[in-house]
């Protein structure tokens, strides 16, 4: 197989805005759903202007969640392209991938303009949506290095319209080069039908404390001015998609998380703050090691502990905010994570053993009255369904292969309208890795120890619950 030859047959959907980029010259945006595809056909365009010029090397700008677990991954399973994370170092290489916030430090800068790429993608270009943002004028400024610009985004401008502008304006200049041109041009203030069409710059804060805030003076015709640089795909509407969609977000831990992982991994004991946590037995050291990659655990004393940094609580957020206003069901292992994640969520429900009134739970969920749904396999994992619901996160997972293919099928079943994306966030060199290896493969919990852990203990597993305890989970 040729260098380039692609080893991967693309759904319609995703040909058809492969060819709307090439035939742009290799300039525009890609607003395409989670789950959608959009790695793969960023690929394949790359493959595409690259038969015309066989020296085309391609930066990819991206959440540090993506770099390994969606582009690594990609790249060498479905291309035979060469691949390089510049945050592990410079190589040679046809790709190179880089997170938004080490690609606007100057040493890195200067590095990738000494590496002469002429072809660029933003993943998650809301990232950028900010025009005030550090990162949004950096990318602007070195927009021209770039003879090939390509964004990509499920959700572009999440908050308001205004965040289009700098996506659009970084691959076209079908926008006006000023932000606040185009807000004047497009944008008016508004409040419940009541609408300005200008204010004093120094009395926006007033009129923002007022509830005032900004929408399209008139969508269709921004709509039409934006539209021949932007290809648009829902997951409703790509007819040929699988009826179901994995997708790893992978998370990196910040140093002190991983300082206290490794610690709880070697010693079996490590310190959260001036907490002592310690684990006795492989499951428990398994439970604990879970724990930390949520960004807790519990101490001597029984209680739940948070880490100071939660990589992995931002990493959802991030990802809730990509899906946009859909209803969402969050699967989590402990009654911590509840208590933790309730301080970063709102509109939500509950479903797991501390739920007061679970009908009710159930009720809110399925009617729309929630957006978010928090619950436990054990609780919400067995009979209930969810059609409402097309889209899950598991926040954590458990060593129970029946335990996860029973909640994927509380949205994968008869009077299901849509696709359904199941989307696993899993913390980079961790143990949350080995248990979604273990899970695919049918491991046993016995054989997950000794691989993880290196020991040959043999041992039962606990019968009946035990909530936060040897299983952790909450019933």
């Amino acid at each position: 197989m040729s260098i380039g030859e692609n080893m991967y047959e693309l759904y319609e959907h995703q040909k058809k805005a492969a060819s709307f980029i090439v035939g742009r010259r290799g300039q525009g945006a890609l607003f395409m759903e989670i789950g959608t595809g959009k790695t793969l056909t960023v690929l394949d365009i790359f493959r595409q202007l690259r038969a015309y010029e066989p020296n085309l090397k391609m930066l990819v700008v991206c959440p540090i969640s993506l770099i390994n677990a969606a582009w690594g991954c990609d790249i060498q399973r479905f291309t035979n392209y060469t691949y390089c994370n510049l945050r592990e170092g410079v190589k040679d290489a046809d790709i190179y991938v880089i997170n938004y916030e080490s690609y606007y430090l100057e040493r890195n800068q200067h590095l990738i303009n000494n590496l002469q790429l002429d072809m660029v993608v933003l993943d998650e270009s809301s990232k950028i949506r900010n025009p005030k943002a550090r990162i949004t004028k950096t990318l602007l400024n070195n927009r021209d290095n770039f003879r090939y610009r390509v964004i990509m985004s499920g959700t572009p401008a999440p908050n308001s319209p205004e965040e289009y502008w700098s996506q659009i304006k970084f691959v076209s200049n079908a926008l006006p080069d000023s932000f606040y041109r185009f807000r004047n041009l497009y944008m008016k203030l508004d409040r419940n039908g009541y609408s300005v069409d200008y204010v004093h710059p120094l009395k926006l804060g007033e009129m923002f404390r007022k509830g005032f805030k900004y929408v399209l003076k008139d969508q269709d015709k921004f709509i039409l001015e934006i539209q021949p640089v932007c290809f648009w795909a829902k997951k409703s509407e790509c007819l040929d998609l699988p009826e179901t969609v994995d997708v790893i977000r992978e998370v990196t831990l910040s140093p002190s998380q991983m300082k206290v992982y490794r610690d709880m991994k070697r010693h079996m004991v490590a310190e959260i703050g001036d907490q002592l946590i310690m684990a006795n037995v492989a499951l428990t050291k398994l439970m604990k090691l879970r724990q930390i990659t949520s960004g807790f655990a519990i101490d001597t004393m029984g209680e739940a502990t948070e880490t100071t940094d939660n990589s992995k609580v931002n990493e959802l957020l991030s990802v809730l905010e990509e899906i946009g206003d859909k209803q969402v069901i969050i699967w989590i292992q402990f009654h911590a994570e509840f208590f933790m994640l309730s301080k970063h969520l709102k509109n939500y429900a509950t479903l797991y053993s501390l739920t007061d009134d679970r009908d009710k739970s159930i009720e809110d969920f399925k009617t729309g009255k929630v957006q978010y749904l928090l619950a436990h396999p054990k609780s919400g994992g067995h009979g209930l369904t969810f059609t409402n619901c097309d889209t899950m996160i598991f926040f954590s997972i458990d060593y129970s292969f029946e335990g996860i293919e029973q909640a994927r099928g509380r949205i994968h079943r008869p009077g299901q309208a849509n696709k359904c994306t199941y989307i696993y966030l899993l913390a980079k060199d961790t143990i949350d890795a080995d248990i979604k290896q273990a899970i695919d493969k049918k491991e046993s919990l016995q054989a997950l120890c000794q691989r993880v852990l290196n020991t040959k203990q043999v041992f039962e597993e606990p019968k009946g619950e035990q909530p936060d305890s040897i299983h952790s989970e909450v019933v």
